[in-house]
């Protein structure tokens, strides 16, 4: 049996001797078993992250959690556009992360990429080749299974992702704006779109509640409590996981 196990690095480094400019943090499940890499929003590392990788190692996974922001000397960049960490970068640290995941003994099956809001952004540009291309090329799809976007900035949604795909998002939401996400006309078979009314970003996080302005976005809610959508939207995540991961 495997302890439970909080590692990280300056500078990652996959199997290959390659470095990468971000930072992990590994949560082992109790025996080998499925991963789940959680992508921050533009906020950097926060204490959310940790609530989902616990969450996760809870339900019986690894949680792998990537921190883009330190070793690119970038800081917090809510409600930024555009913002200085681009999605592609993002989306090459999952590849990266997920190929060396793949290498390790406490891993055994499939990897799944968690992003929250500018993470769950790049989440739904690493669903389709075309964005995500990583230094592999294609060869990088094989490397993530499947894919869920919290709460995402919807600069792009995808219509075809080529895996299971779990969309969450509070129909208040006037940060990562609901209004622009298209869901409605999204009906491929990968996807599970799941929304939550009177729910405003950041809806999962437990007794947060902060508002911010500025030129772009004028007026809007970081985060606000809402315990039915919170309750909903964990469900919702172990039932995906459930059913794509195991």
């Amino acid at each position: 049996m495997l302890a439970a196990l909080v590692t990280g690095c300056a500078n990652f480094e996959n199997h290959k001797g390659e470095k990468f400019p971000f930072k992990v943090t590994v949560r082992n499940a109790d025996r080998p078993a499925a991963t789940v890499i959680v992508s921050h929003g533009g906020g950097c590392r926060l204490t959310q992250d940790d609530m989902w990788a616990d969450r996760f190692r809870q339900w019986g996974y690894n949680a792998v959690l990537i921190d883009h922001c330190s070793g690119r000397s970038i800081g917090p960049h809510t409600g930024v556009e555009p913002p200085p960490l681009k999605p592609q970068d993002r989306v090459d640290d999952y590849i990266a992360a997920a190929e060396w995941i793949k290498t390790q003994p406490w891993h055994k099956g499939k990897v799944a990429v968690f992003g929250i809001s500018r993470g769950g952004e790049a989440v739904l540009r690493a669903s389709e080749s075309r964005f995500n291309r990583g230094r592999n090329g294609d060869a990088g799809l094989a490397e993530l299974d499947a894919y869920i976007a919290l709460y995402p900035a919807c600069s792009y949604v995808p219509k075809a992702p080529r895996g299971p795909m779990l969309v969450m998002h509070g129909e208040l939401d006037n940060l990562a704006v609901f209004g622009t996400c298209e869901y409605s006309e999204r009906s491929h078979p990968n996807y599970t779109i799941k929304t939550y009314p009177n729910a405003y970003h950041g809806f999962e996080n437990v007794g947060c509640n902060n508002t911010g302005s500025n030129r772009y976005l004028g007026n809007y809610v970081s985060c606000r409590y809402n315990e039915a959508a919170a309750a909903q939207s964990m469900n919702d995540t172990k039932a995906f996981l459930e059913q794509h991961l195991k």
